[in-house]
C-alpha cells in the first residue's frame, strides 16, 4: 500500500509541478526515475518508491531555475534522502543517496538566484493532461479499492471488538452473579420488601474493596439490583444517613449524572448529613476540599484548605477514629495521602507531638459505631495510626524511643486489614 502510495504522489507531483520546472522529468525522459520505477514493481517497493521520488526531484532540480523553485525542490530531495537513510541499508539507490543537485540557469546563461525566469522548456500543455489522466486513474484503480478495503477491514475490526466486549461483559456478569450470590440469598428478599438497612446493606456491598479486588466490573454489579436508583433516593428522602452519604459522594466525587441531582444539590446533601451528626459526611467533605479543583487538567476537588480542615477536625472532635488519624497525618506530613500530587497546601507548621497526641486518640477510641456506608465503602489496608505510631517510637519522635512497643504496633497494624 505505501509503495502504491508513493508512486502515487510522484504522478501528482509531475502534475501539479509541471507548469514550471518539471515538465522534463518524466520515465521516458529520465533513465533514473524509469529505473526506480522498475525496481519499485520488482524488488524494494517502499525504498524504491522512495528512489523514484529521488529520482524525480533531482530531475527536477535540473530543470529548476528560480529562487522559490530551488528552495522548494532542495528540500524536497533532503527529506526523502533522509527517509531512505531512515530506512536502513543496504540502500535501493546508494548513489543517488550520495548525489548532489545540479540546478538549472536561465537563458542568459547566468545562476538564476534572486530572479524569476520562465523556463524554457518544452510546452508542457500535453504532458499535463496525460499526468492528470494517469493520476486520476492511478487514485480511481488503486488508492479508492485500497480505501474501501481499509474501511471495510475497520468495520469488521470494529464488530470483532463489540462482539468481544460483549462477551467479556456477559462473563463478568456471570462471575458477579455466583460471587454476589450470598449477599443476594441474604438480603434481597428483605430489600424487596422495603427493608431499608437490607437496601443499603446490599448497595454499598458493591464498594467493597474484596469485590474490586476480582477486577470485575462496578457497573455491572448494578444490574443485580435494578432497583437501587429508587432505593437510595427514597432513603435518602427519608433522611437516611448512609443514603445521602452514598449519593452526595457518588454526584461529588465519582460524579455520577443520573441520580437526579447536580453537584452542588450533592455538596448541600453531605453537609445536611453532616450536621445530622454523620462523622461519615464530614469525613467525604474533609476529603473534597483536601482535593485540588483540578488533577491532570481534569475537574477534581473543592480546592480549599481551611474547609478540609474544618471538617477533618470536625470529625475528629467527634469521636472519629479516621478523623484523628486524618489530623494526625496533616501535622505530622502535611497531607493525608503520602506523596500525592493533586492536593491542596495548608500555611500551619508541621507538629510532631500534636500529630502523635492526634493517633494516640485514634487507637484509644473503642465505642465508634461503625456505620454500613463507612463499613463497606472505605477502603483501607491497615489500621494507620498504628503504623504511624510505631514509626514515631522506634525513632522517638516526640515520645521516648521505645523499639519493643514499636514493634508491638507493628503487629496490631499488620493485622488490621479490612
Amino acid at each position: 500500500m505505501k509503495a502504491k502510495l508513493s508512486f502515487l504522489f510522484i504522478l501528482i507531483s509531475i502534475f501539479i509541478n509541471s507548469e514550471t520546472t518539471y515538465s522534463q522529468c518524466t520515465e521516458a525522459k529520465d533513465a533514473d526515475m524509469a529505473k526506480y520505477k522498475r525496481l519499485t514493481e520488482t524488488q524494494d517497493a517502499q525504498g524504491c518508491s522512495q528512489c523514484a521520488m529521488l529520482a524525480l526531484y533531482l530531475c527536477s532540480a535540473r530543470n529548476t531555475v528560480t529562487v522559490e523553485d530551488k528552495r522548494m525542490v532542495s528540500s524536497l530531495i533532503t527529506q526523502t534522502k533522509g527517509n531512505i537513510v531512515n530506512m536502513g541499508q543496504p540502500y535501493c539507490c546508494p548513489e543517488l543517496v550520495s548525489l548532489q543537485p545540479q540546478w538549472g540557469i536561465d537563458v542568459g546563461g547566468n545562476s538564476s538566484f534572486g530572479q524569476s525566469t520562465v523556463n524554457t522548456a518544452i510546452p508542457s500543455t500535453n504532458l499535463e493532461s496525460e499526468l492528470l489522466v494517469a493520476a486520476t486513474t492511478t487514485i480511481i484503480n488503486e488508492v479508492v479499492p485500497m480505501i474501501e478495503q481499509w474501511s471495510e477491514n475497520r468495520d469488521i475490526k470494529k464488530e470483532a471488538e463489540s462482539v468481544k466486549l460483549e462477551n467479556e461483559k456477559k462473563i463478568n456478569v456471570a462471575k458477579w452473579e455466583d460471587f454476589f450470590k450470598p449477599d443476594l440469598d441474604e438480603y434481597l428478599t428483605a430489600a424487596d420488601n422495603g427493608d431499608e438497612k437490607a437496601r443499603m446493606k446490599l448497595l454499598f456491598k458493591l464498594r467493597n474493596s474484596n469485590y474490586q479486588a476480582r477486577n470485575l466490573d462496578y457497573e455491572d454489579v448494578r444490574y443485580l439490583i435494578p432497583k437501587w436508583k429508587d432505593w437510595v433516593k427514597e432513603a435518602a428522602e427519608n433522611k437516611n444517613l448512609d443514603a445521602m452519604n452514598y449519593i452526595g459522594n457518588s454526584v461529588v466525587m465519582w460524579q455520577e449524572d443520573d441520580l437526579g441531582i447536580t453537584k452542588e444539590e450533592g455538596l448541600k446533601m453531605l453537609e445536611e448529613a453532616a450536621n445530622f451528626g454523620s462523622t461519615d459526611a464530614m469525613l467525604l467533605l474533609g476529603n473534597y476540599y483536601y482535593l485540588n479543583t483540578k488533577c491532570l487538567g481534569k475537574p477534581y476537588g473543592g480546592g480549599s484548605s481551611e474547609k478540609s480542615l474544618y471538617w477533618f477536625r470536625k470529625a475528629a472532635e467527634e469521636g472519629s477514629k479516621r478523623g484523628n488519624y486524618l489530623m494526625g497525618m496533616l501535622y505530622r506530613y502535611k497531607e493525608t495521602i503520602p506523596d500525592f500530587p493533586c492536593h491542596v497546601k495548608y500555611d500551619f507548621k508541621k507538629d510532631d507531638k500534636l500529630a502523635f497526641d492526634f493517633f494516640q486518640k485514634s487507637i484509644s477510641i473503642q465505642d465508634e459505631v461503625e456505620t454500613d456506608f463507612y463499613k463497606e465503602t472505605y477502603i483501607y489496608e491497615y489500621s494507620d495510626s498504628y503504623l504511624e505510631l510505631a514509626i514515631m517510637y522506634s525513632k522517638g519522635i516526640a515520645c521516648e524511643k521505645d523499639i519493643e512497643y514499636s514493634n508491638k504496633l507493628y503487629q496490631l497494624s499488620a493485622y488490621k486489614i479490612r
